[in-house]
């Protein structure tokens, strides 16, 4: 009988095809191109992050335009640059469709405009998460060899997101708070009270911590990263947060 041991390279092919067998087949929609590697990803996120960045240095430079926006758009994209990883683009779609709800809300012409193009791309934008996460899925697993091999650590993003998002919703709940406090007292006093520059950017940050809470808190959970209490906790606080915020808007009287 003529029997030859497997050579080590053929194991790891084996082992190969046996994870990505097991992982299932990827959407037809969704197929991975035959160059495919982890810096497509990266690419993507890099070109979204300095679009992000262009509009949210604008955002703060032009008179007249919204300076906490402009701060947002900053910050989702440091995140991107941070975490490099397909739950950036729920981030990245969750900021875009608050931008479309929010001038959706106004029932102003050019805001239902800007509205309709920012949720359109928000849709996009979902099914490019819908696509890597599926060319994640579809890309083999490095075989076990040994019991002595560790195990692969979680990625940064599925480390971090759970507990940032729960801090963010944490920070504008109390932002919020503070904001309805204040109020109340200087409704108490009797005192004026007017919302000058500084009470909006103010405002717009509490607003912006919860559209990260909310976004991070989804990401994490579509993602399946681990404590899932703490994405829960973030996405229903920063989501009463801003539904709140939505109502404040579509019933406030007009200028």
């Amino acid at each position: 009988m003529n029997w030859t041991p497997q050579s080590t390279e053929e194991k790891r092919d084996e082992a190969r095809r046996t994870a990505q067998y097991s992982k299932g087949a990827v959407p037809a929609s969704y197929q991975l191109p035959a160059a495919f590697d982890s810096q497509t990803l990266h690419k993507e996120l890099r070109t979204w992050s300095l679009t992000l960045v262009f509009w949210g240095v604008i955002s703060l430079a032009v008179s007249g335009l919204d300076s906490a926006w402009g701060v947002l758009l900053l910050l989702v994209a440091a995140m991107a640059f941070v975490f490099k990883d397909a739950a950036m683009f729920v981030v990245f779609g969750v900021t875009l469709a608050w931008a479309g709800l929010s001038n959706l809300a106004t029932m102003e012409g050019s805001g239902i405009v800007f509205g309709l193009i920012q949720a359109g791309l928000a849709v996009q934008i979902f099914r490019k998460y819908r696509y890597f996460r599926a060319a994640d899925n579809q890309a083999p697993a490095q075989p076990e060899y040994s019991d002595e091999q560790p195990v692969a650590p979680a990625s940064r993003a599925a480390r971090v997101f759970p507990p940032l998002g729960c801090l963010f919703s944490v920070l504008a709940a109390a932002g919020a708070l503070a904001f309805q406090v204040a109020v109340i007292v200087l409704v108490i006093q009797e005192i004026p009270f007017e919302i000058t520059t500084g009470v909006a950017l103010a405002i717009g940050l509490v607003i912006d911590l919860a559209v990260l809470g909310l976004a991070v808190g989804l990401a994490a959970l579509v993602a399946r990263f681990r404590w899932r209490g703490l994405s829960i906790l973030a996405l229903i606080v920063s989501a009463l947060i801003l539904l709140g915020w939505l109502a404040m808007i579509v019933t406030a009287p007009p200028a």
